[in-house]
């Protein structure tokens, strides 16, 4: 294979597509950025992020513990994720106000700059610009990003962590120190995939330099921002509620054949059949290319830890896994690089430059229409966002007093923020009688649970898509009687 050397044209025309892909996702994401939170993963983490905020403000700094609390949906704060997420979310409302779009801003933006991101640290790992570009493209054209990446932060504070690290390694500077420490903070301090990831890489930086400036550097302030996660868990929850969260996490009561069904039965719905096929020949490649091989080991050594140890959490969540496009990256960029390289060599061409744009754009155009942003867009927002419309015109009797629903309205946390009252599942007729007669019940129609006679449908009150509301003096008469 020739060496990859790039002219600046070359390096233009990366730019340029670097800002189509951005570009893409911005549009694409713009209609969901106002609809109503509502009965979808960003509906039930936005919604939480939205009573932090609004306990943070009411309740003041300590009394909501630093902005934990998220009452009334629950009297005990969270704190089962590392918290800058929460502290961003707030110090965005101190700037501009509280509001759907201000809490949507945050995560809509991480997602749109995770591109660039992406961008640099494939740059850094010394990959030819281009086919980091095609990678890049490889993973936003699928449902799982598309999805998902605009919620929390993503990837993008591991990828930020990667990439400074990987430029501060290579050629230190006390900028890049600088820089690659305030990531390393701030993606420690994230989330716990970026506690988990560092002292991989912390080992490899030190492989390399050392005890020097940059190692010592990024220990502190992996230090500091483990203390962080400490003190935000002791005020907040506490180590022995997380320790109950995590063991609810490791139990299961499946088998381990019906985890790998079920798993695979999630990524043929986030992830196209292309991209399925190329899957594991670019794990391959990134665990066979020098320049990739300790980074895709590490990262796959994360997404099968968190897959499964706390396995529960893969069990019921779809997007639990979402990593694993992380790890994927690397070994796509490779393999696009031993393409452009192989065309390089047997394939004399004029204007490649035009050429090359071109493609790109094709293979854009082509990998967009099989993802079918439109048909997604309707799936996971415009129909989960009618529970969101059907709660902010429903008002609630001044002696209501809990925001009741049936379990495949799961973890409301928008209803809490809407109506400003605690959430409580239904699990059976059992629960159902306790519930004052005067009371709204929320439901699913197309998910009745078999405790439910079919003829309830015919006697709602209030309707929006799939979603209605009945009062629960009605919802008793359709009761399936058991016979024993």
């Amino acid at each position: 294979m020739v060496e990859m050397t790039e002219t600046s044209n070359e390096k233009l025309i990366t730019k340029i597509a670097v800002s189509i892909m951005a570009l893409f996702l911005l549009v694409s994401w713009i209609p969901a950025f106002g609809m109503p939170l509502g009965d979808s993963h960003e509906g039930r983490v936005l919604g939480q992020f939205a009573l932090h905020m609004k306990n943070f403000w009411s309740m003041g700094v300590v009394a909501s513990s630093f902005g934990a609390s998220w009452e009334p949906f629950s009297d005990i704060p969270y704190t089962h994720h590392p918290p800058v997420l929460t502290f961003l979310h707030v110090i965005v409302s101190s700037i501009i106000g509280e509001g759907l779009k201000q809490i949507k801003l945050i995560s809509y933006i991480a997602g749109v700059l995770t591109i660039p991101a992406l961008f640099s640290m494939g740059k850094n790992l010394g990959i030819n610009s281009k086919a980091v570009t095609i990678s890049i493209l490889f993973l936003i054209t699928t449902p799982w990003w598309w999805v998902y990446g605009r919620l929390g932060l993503g990837l993008l504070p591991n990828v930020l962590m990667i990439g400074t690290i990987l430029a501060a390694t290579e050629k230190p500077t006390k900028r890049k120190t600088v820089v690659a420490s305030l990531a390393t903070f701030f993606a420690v301090a994230a989330s716990w995939h970026g506690v988990f990831l560092f002292p991989f890489l912390w080992f490899q930086t030190w492989r390399r330099r050392k005890f020097d400036q940059l190692t010592f550097s990024l220990m502190g302030v992996s230090i500091l921002g483990g203390l962080v996660i400490l003190l935000w868990v002791s005020q907040g929850g506490g180590l022995s509620e997380l320790g109950d969260h995590i063991g609810e996490r490791v139990e299961r009561d499946w088998t381990w054949n019906q985890f790998a069904e079920r798993q695979w039965d999630f990524a043929q719905a986030l992830l196209p059949l292309w991209y399925t096929i190329l899957a594991l020949p670019a794990l391959a490649v990134g665990l066979i290319d020098s320049r990739t091989r300790f980074l895709t080991t590490s990262l796959i050594s994360m997404v099968l830890v968190f897959a499964l140890v706390p396995s529960n959490g893969a069990w019921i969540h779809d997007y639990w896994n979402f990593p694993i496009l992380l790890t994927l990256f690397p070994g796509f960029a490779v393999m696009s690089e031993w393409i452009f390289s192989f065309i390089k060599e047997k394939i004399r061409l004029e204007k490649t430059d035009s050429i090359t744009l071109g493609g790109f754009l094709l293979l854009a155009s082509s990998l967009i229409l099989v993802l079918q942003p439109v048909n997604l867009h309707k799936r996971y927002f415009d129909e989960t966002s009618d529970a969101g419309e059907l709660v902010a015109s429903t008002e609630l009797s001044s002696g209501q007093k809990t925001a009741w629903h049936l379990p495949q309205v799961p973890w409301p946390t928008w209803v809490s923020n809407k109506w400003n009252v605690p959430t409580t599942s239904l699990l059976n007729s059992e629960d159902l009688g306790t519930v004052p007669s005067g009371d709204i019940v929320l439901f699913r129609i197309d998910r009745l649970p078999d405790w439910l006679d079919g003829k309830i449908e015919f006697e709602i009150e209030n309707q929006k898509g799939k979603y209605a509301t009945i009062t629960a003096h009605v919802m008793k008469q359709h009761v399936i009687e058991v016979i024993k």
